[in-house]
């Protein structure tokens, strides 16, 4: 499938067409209701129910500390998107109102899956500006961002309040957009200290929107995500086959690489690294307060897989039941231990045991070509269908 932006204003961009999505959420949901293969000791019809039951949890205890409306339970279908927590431009907030409104239409549940775990690339408001012929960008930063720290890490204090709206005001007098711009700082310093992190801030700056245009999805952190033991059952039945994961992984990417041409061997997303004793796993592990480095797995024992976080040991997981793998999870984190989705795990993860439907942009549909061939080659299912829609607002220059 060939994805392009469009390029006139206000227009968007849908695949399949949204005319086809209700029925292909419905296919998805009983093609995913039907499938019975093994998962560690039990079967997917199992551990899918206990992944979303973590999940509604996770979003309860979430809505809770951000004061936000209880979310309903996870009524089928769901129909989940997700993004870096960072201030949204229109091609991607449109999934945002994509999942809201297909999930209405259906008598369902829609998701949003915040990625705290990634790290930010800025902390502060994106301007155009311009000056005479000239078009840039300008930007007034809120926080500080600390290099390879992932968003959860970042403290939901915005710095210097007084110097970060005097800067917004200055900036935004080569824009045309210069009372939005002083709006969305209003926002963000009224946000700041809320939730733990400043991916909660900005969540909170983006519900403010939100509200205003009538959206309501239920929102969850990968963060919060993570630390559930559904999501710990998942990761011991990737770790638990670790070498096998791996195998599935590197020649899902080295057949995409050949069918689109690239040599670049890191493009779209490096290969997972083994050797004779250790092998590396997709996703990202640290310790609270931490910076993010690769999750290593190597067999511990007859129950145990050893986790290593490239030097050292981080913790075990029991991977011979869903019962020992739960139990195990808790421990780790209860411990400080934060084992995080990377890109392609995390939609992996929701398009398989979470959700009907994954709604992307163009980015990270490109980047679940690839992850339809590890489900087909680690899992032997064929892969849930998922949407792909973009969107564009011109700047209109005065």
């Amino acid at each position: 499938m060939k994805y392009a932006v469009p390029r006139k204003h206000r227009q968007y961009s849908a695949w399949p067409r949204l005319e086809e999505l209700c029925d292909i959420v419905t296919a998805n949901a009983a093609r995913l209701s039907a499938e019975k293969f093994p998962f560690l000791d039990s079967d997917f019809e199992h551990v899918r129910v206990l992944c979303r039951e973590a999940c509604h949890k996770a979003a309860q205890d979430y809505a809770k500390e951000l004061h936000l409306p209880s979310p309903p339970p996870l009524t089928t279908p769901v129909v989940a998107t997700g993004h870096q927590s960072e201030l949204y431009q229109a091609g991607v907030w449109v999934k945002n109102h994509l999942t809201f409104r297909l999930a209405r239409a259906l008598s369902g549940t829609s998701l949003n899956l915040i990625v705290d775990n990634d790290v930010p690339k800025h902390l502060g408001i994106v301007m155009p500006a311009r000056d005479g012929a000239t078009a840039r960008q300008v930007e007034a930063a809120f926080a500080e961002r600390l290099a390879e720290t992932a968003f959860e890490e970042h403290l939901p204090v915005v710095d210097a309040g007084d110097e970060f709206r005097a800067a917004v005001a200055r900036r935004a007098t080569a824009t045309p957009f210069q009372r939005n711009a002083i709006d969305l700082a209003g926002r963000i310093l009224g946000a700041s200290g809320t939730g733990r992190s400043m991916a909660d801030v900005l969540t909170a700056v983006r519900l403010s929107y939100e509200r205003e245009c009538g959206l309501s999805n239920v929102e969850l952190p990968v963060s919060r995500l993570s630390d559930t033991p559904g999501f710990g059952v998942f990761v011991g039945g990737v770790v638990a086959r670790a070498a096998e994961f791996a195998e599935s992984y590197n020649s899902a990417l080295a057949a995409y690489r050949s069918e689109h041409h690239i040599r670049y061997h890191v493009n779209p997303v490096p290969d997972l690294v083994t050797d004779s004793s250790h092998v590396e796993t997709p996703f990202w592990v640290w310790r609270t307060g931490g910076r993010r480095g690769r999750l290593f797995a190597a067999r511990g024992g007859s129950s145990e897989v050893v986790l290593y976080d490239g030097k050292t040991e981080v913790g075990r997981l029991d991977t011979t039941s869903v019962q020992a793998a739960s139990a195990s999870w808790e421990l780790l984190v209860a411990m400080g231990v934060k084992i995080r989705p990377r890109a392609l795990s995390t939609t992996l993860f929701m398009r398989l045991f979470v959700a009907d439907i994954f709604v992307h942009g163009i980015g990270g549909a490109r980047y679940d070509e690839v992850t339809d061939r590890i489900i087909k080659r680690f899992f032997g299912v064929e892969p849930p269908a998922y949407a792909v829609i973009s969107a564009t607002l011109a700047i209109e220059w005065p």
